[in-house]
């Protein structure tokens, strides 16, 4: 989701693990068997925070405007486009459907405070964006004061488990931390084990992990559940290292990286869609007309999540085609005519 402000060589696995991440976002949104789930849920979205300060250029920004522009352009437009799609589907679908009552009022608060369960990460992320460039301004001691911010979103949390704060203020303030952590990575010396995917490291990774998961409780973002919060910062940044290096491996593996550096390069249409579109409607197929159900079982659960997660994409790809031919800047892109304009003026990559 995050883009720089100046011209650099993308690193591909970087959006392989976001094409991975939104994969991951789509399958937990299925029945899975609760191992699965608990897995993905540990550090899927933490690792959306990682990918976003990993790739972060402040100083590509001539000033805070500049940069806060750039945020609402390719994450605050999306949001409002896409919210309003997501919200226009749910209004026919409890019309012509479910026969239920629409309360628009509250469908319109929903949205502009970011209550909209599909994309609701969405404004949390640009929160975490705006802060951690004011936090970037400290002389120093900026991972610490991002630990600080954590702790007082998860207290937030636990203190109003039932509130949901404007744009998910107290979650924004967690994923500061995963944001500030891969900043001290791409710093430190362990980045070039990343970046090589070591596998010591994903070894490593990957123990710690299943070690605080079989210490630490169920754990939901949305739902402000962390259960012990030290826990479940480092079986985040475990699982955020070990899938990290999974990613360098599939920059190998020419058709595999293809299609995820895809799905990385499209996550919010896909965020959007997949669950209270794409679902419902595969739902509707197979249950209601089609009679398809699958047994109460480990092995079904993760079929059907798999099955149903690989439909959810397709059914996006059209929206995704559709979007970037002829409407671009409803996820941030400038379209070709834009982009010939800015090229000979600036350093910048258009998006």
């Amino acid at each position: 989701m995050n883009e720089g402000g100046m011209k650099s060589k993308r690193i591909e696995w970087v959006d392989i693990a976001k094409g991975v991440a939104i994969v991951l976002v789509c399958l937990g949104h299925r029945d899975i068997p609760k191992s699965m789930s608990d897995w993905i849920y540990s550090f899927h979205l933490p690792l959306f925070f990682f990918l976003a300060g990993y790739t972060t250029r402040f100083e590509s920004y001539a000033s805070f405007g500049a940069y806060a522009m750039r945020k609402v352009r390719v994450l605050l437009v999306p949001y409002f486009v896409f919210g309003l799609c997501v919200e226009a589907f749910n209004v026919v679908l409890s019309r012509f459907y479910s026969h239920e009552t629409v309360d628009f009022p509250e469908l319109l608060v929903n949205l502009f405070t970011g209550k909209i369960q599909s994309i609701w990460f969405i404004p949390a992320f640009f929160l975490v964006e705006i802060i951690s460039y004011c936090l970037n301004r400290l002389p120093k001691g900026k991972l610490p004061s991002a630990f600080a911010l954590a702790i007082l979103g998860c207290l937030l949390g636990q203190k109003f488990p039932t509130t949901r704060f404007f744009w998910n203020l107290d979650v924004a303030l967690v994923g500061i931390f995963f944001f500030w952590l891969a900043r001290c990575f791409r710093d430190a010396k362990i980045n070039r084990l990343l970046a090589k995917g070591d596998l010591f490291l994903f070894g490593v990774a990957l123990t710690a992990q299943a070690i605080c998961l079989a210490f630490n409780t169920e754990i939901n973002m949305f739902h402000k559940r962390y259960g012990i919060f030290p826990i479940f910062l480092l079986e985040g940044t475990g699982g955020i290292a070990a899938v990290l290096c999974v990613c360098v491996w599939l920059e190998k593996v020419s058709f595999i990286k293809r299609v995820f550096v895809f799905l990385g390069k499209n996550t919010i249409p896909i965020l959007a869609f997949h669950k209270n579109v794409g679902y419902v409607i595969l739902e509707i197929v197979f249950l209601r007309f089609w009679g398809l159900e699958y047994e109460n079982n480990i092995f079904s659960g993760a079929v059907e999540g798999f099955v149903y997660t690989a439909l959810g994409v397709l059914f996006c790809l059209p929206i995704i085609w559709f979007v970037n031919r002829f409407a671009p800047w409803a996820v941030g892109k400038r379209g070709a005519k834009e982009k010939k304009k800015i090229l000979p003026a600036s350093d910048g990559v258009p998006s």
